[in-house]
């Protein structure tokens, strides 16, 4: 809601969560072969000591990657500069040649060259430390406060879907996202399985949302209307998988009959909507709060 101006919906009145699904964290990293940074306050050190200043990657304006950036730039008092590309495909290449001196993008893109020596993970964004890269320190941990900034997703329902069914709902995804294999399959990706009640969702959303929100003040990011061009045709393929997911899984637990037609699916992404030809038509809601 604090990178648009205006959006199509009202997000506390026409929304009804029902699980958290998933939380990705971001990672602090330098090229290894440019920077001698080995921790975040050396890091610091060293950017203060240009005189001109520091640059920073992100896969776009107000991604996480963005706003994490200008974010530690303002905490440290680091002079940063932000330089967008289309993704971490472009951002590794350009801090691994130089032209780049870090980034704050999410884990998972970045864990392959930090395990190769290629770069260094200096801190992550999440509460805890990630299995994937053990030895790398929170922020906190770091001497970062007050910058946990994770990307998170949560199933929804439009608003009025009757309490029985949204329960039930829920109940199942917590079931699901215990699973072991769950927990492992999201792990190989970067990201954590997790779960909540609805209320947990609310719960979550509305505490980080003035943290969101000085993260876009700080930036000055602003964004079109969602739904529109890149940001629509980009999530095309979150919502398909997700709607199948969620297919299988209440059809494998006889739910195929409740009447609903709309799917929501909340992240702290972007909003896009997107009709898929599966048993109900989906209606993807990807938002940052």
């Amino acid at each position: 809601m604090y990178l648009y101006e205006r959006l199509p919906f009202n997000t506390d009145r026409d929304f009804q969560p029902i699980s958290l699904h998933w939380e990705l964290p971001n990672v602090l990293v330098v090229p290894a072969a440019h920077n001698p940074s080995r921790t975040a306050a050396e890091f610091v050190e060293w950017a203060k000591a240009r005189r001109q200043g520091v640059s920073y990657g992100s896969p776009g304006i107000g991604t996480t990657a963005h706003l994490s950036g200008s974010l530690f730039a303002a905490r440290t008092g680091i002079d940063g500069t932000h330089v967008p590309f289309r993704g971490a495909a472009q951002i590794i290449p350009a801090m691994l040649s130089g032209d780049l001196n870090f980034a704050i993008d999410n884990l998972a893109s970045y864990v392959p060259v930090i395990q190769e020596g290629r770069a260094r993970g200096l801190a992550v964004t999440s509460a805890e430390r990630h299995p994937a890269l053990p030895d790398v320190p929170t922020m906190a941990e770091a001497g970062i406060r007050d910058f946990q900034v994770q990307s998170w997703c949560a199933f929804g329902f439009p608003a009025g879907v009757p309490a029985p069914i949204v329960e039930r709902a829920s109940a199942l995804v917590r079931q699901v996202s215990s699973e072991p294999a769950t927990q492992e399959r999201f792990l190989r990706t970067g990201a954590r399985a997790i779960s909540s009640t609805p209320d947990g969702v609310w719960e979550r959303a509305r505490r980080e949302r003035p943290l969101w929100q000085e993260m876009v003040r700080i930036s000055g990011a602003r964004l079109e209307e969602p739904g529109a061009g890149l940001v629509r045709r980009a999530c095309a393929s979150i919502c398909t998988a997700m709607s199948r997911w969620l297919n299988s899984l209440f059809v494998d637990h006889a739910l195929l009959r409740i009447p609903w037609r709309n799917w929501g699916v909340v992240e702290s992404g972007r909003l896009y909507r997107s009709n898929h030809p599966l048993p109900w038509q989906l209606e993807g809601a990807v938002r940052r709060f």
